[in-house]
């Protein structure tokens, strides 16, 4: 039986499932008949409901899949069933030959007369049968990319939470606290947590000690790292080893590991680049063959059309996915919350949009110079978006699809009625270039070509802070070590840096100085970019500081 955390769901979705959970106790008896429980399919189905956290048993999992199957089949024979007798009935209109020679009477009525209930018969049992299968093994393919995509985010997030576990037994955390606090950590640390929370959820509602639950999902995880990890660290607890020790290796030797994992998927892109600069040489090349035949009138006009519209654009889409594939994404929205109240104040002022500062006061005091302030904030803010609107488009760059999606309509319309553009069949095969031009290339130009410099703009307001952090963070341990608690190595690294990030210390420091949180400080400040790779590393300082009391 898989255990674990159930996935969110939307309302309707649940209606869903549960409709599907009463056919699936029904096709339980076919599943009791056909299926033994020792089989090497339900060991696999059932391994992977334990690797991806389902909260379901292998017995109704694979009743639904069953579910399912019946229904895709019933579906694939209907629609077979119609297009077979559409077939018979509309196609078929000739006398039958059967091995070359024409049929006589009486063979001819009786092979007219079983024609069409035969071929109705045999494709709807081939497609019922197609259908079945595609119905069935579609839930357990999506169940094993499930269980294999939360296997490459574990791997992926692996070294950063073992160094966060190190920080906070560096600070003094037991074991049981340490991975309370990774648990907790989910917005951060996405399926690793989730990891750790199906171990704490085993000790504290099945009564397992903590060790054995240990040892149950390190068999149970999709990732090998985390099971080598909880292995070795099981080990560490029942020998009495030193976990700070022990967390230090392990950090190490993790970085390390995902320092030649990055190594390699770089030298594979490369060779990705070099693959696609010599393949698409070769719809150059046919378009000239093409081109040249053309011109002694012996090729084929289709031939250059696809060339031109799929095989091009076709090698494209191809290395897209290829890239996607072997291209490491950043896992988490980059933001961390917490218990503590006013993050959300420290924030205010970043987006031209926000007015969260003067709207709490205006509605918990009934003063009326707060509501005069927060309408005065509102016209302030509109007419900067007025002489600004760049700003409101760099901030949500979707936005720009207000104005550029009317705009692309109406220079498409104008080109149309000024009739500078071809509005028939015939008109876009003499002119196809032109036509491909003001039907396809010209909104889609007008369209992302915005919403791309937008993007481009928003994502470098927010990853420039990235530049200098390594070594802002190499000073502010420098800084550390000569004695200066955090809160002053914040000061330290500000007045001795320049940049964005020097800035932000600033700010930190002088937040705390004037009575705030140390900790909420650092959410706030990691709030304002939203970046994956730099929320784990504040979260990681943020606690680590909690954790041994000092600021």
């Amino acid at each position: 039986m898989a255990t674990g955390t159930p996935r969110g769901g939307i309302s309707g979705a649940r209606r869903t499932d549960s409709v599907l959970d009463t056919l699936a106790g029904l096709c339980y008896p076919i599943y009791a008949r056909y299926f033994d429980e020792d089989g090497d399919l339900v060991k696999r189905v059932n391994r992977k409901l334990d690797e991806a956290l389902r909260d379901s048993t292998v017995e109704m999992y694979l009743s639904r899949a069953i579910v399912v199957g019946v229904i895709a089949a019933i579906t694939f024979a209907v629609a077979g069933w119609l297009a077979a007798w559409a077939v018979a009935e509309f196609v078929l209109t000739e006398t039958p030959i059967l091995f070359g020679l024409s049929l006589s009477e009486p063979w001819l009525t009786i092979v007219n007369t079983v024609k069409t209930p035969a071929i109705v018969v045999v494709s709807g049992l081939v497609l019922g049968g197609i259908g079945f299968a595609v119905g069935f093994w579609a839930p357990i393919t999506f169940l094993y990319l499930e269980a294999g995509e939360r296997g490459r985010e574990i791997d992926i997030l692996l070294p950063d939470a073992v160094a966060y576990m190190y920080a906070l037994s560096v600070g003094g955390m037991n074991q049981l606290e340490i991975m309370e606090a990774v648990a907790e950590s989910e917005e951060v640390y996405g399926e690793v947590s989730r990891e750790f929370q199906a171990v704490l959820q085993e000790t504290r509602y099945f009564d397992t000690d903590y060790r054995t639950a240990i040892r149950h999902r390190a068999l149970e995880t999709p990732s090998d790292q985390l099971s080598g990890f909880m292995t070795d660290m099981l080990s560490i607890l029942n020998s009495g080893g030193d976990m700070t020790q022990f967390l230090d290796g392990k950090t190490d030797l993790m970085m390390r590991d995902a320092k030649k994992i990055q190594e390699g998927n770089l030298e594979t892109l490369e060779l990705f680049g070099e693959m696609y600069l010599t393949i698409s040489m070769l719809p150059l090349l046919l378009i000239i063959l093409l081109v040249t035949m053309a011109m002694l009138g012996e090729a084929s006009d289709l031939l250059l059309y696809l060339t031109v519209y799929a095989l091009i654009p076709g090698i494209g889409v191809a290395f897209l996915v290829l890239v996607s594939i072997v291209k490491q994404d950043e896992p988490g929205g980059g933001t961390l919350s917490t218990d503590t109240e006013g993050v959300e104040g420290l924030t205010s002022g970043d987006s031209v949009l926000d007015r969260s500062v003067t709207k709490a006061f205006a509605e918990r005091d009934t003063a009326d110079v707060f509501e005069d302030i927060h309408r005065r904030e509102t016209w302030h803010r509109i007419g900067y978006l007025l002489r600004n609107p760049h700003e409101l488009f760099i901030e949500e760059p979707l936005y720009s699809l207000a104005v550029t999606v009317p705009v692309a309509l109406a220079v498409v319309v104008a080109t149309v009625t000024a009739g500078l553009a071809p509005t028939s069949w015939s008109g876009l095969t003499e002119m196809p270039v032109w036509g491909t031009f003001v039907y396809a290339y010209l909104p889609l130009y007008i369209v992302l070509l915005p919403l791309g410099a937008f993007d481009h703009l928003n994502r470098r307001r927010r990853f420039v802070i990235l530049e200098d952090l390594s070594e802002a963070l190499r000073k502010l341990s420098s800084a550390n070590d000569t004695g200066l608690n955090l809160l002053e190595s914040f000061r330290n690294v500000a007045e001795t840096s320049t940049g964005k990030l020097a800035r932000e210390f600033e700010r930190i420091h002088t937040t705390v100085n004037y009575g705030g949180d140390l900790k909420r400080a650092l959410i706030a400040f990691n709030n304002r970019y939203e970046v994956p790779r730099m929320a784990r590393t504040v979260n990681l300082i943020a606690e680590a500081q909690e954790a041994s009391s000092e600021s």
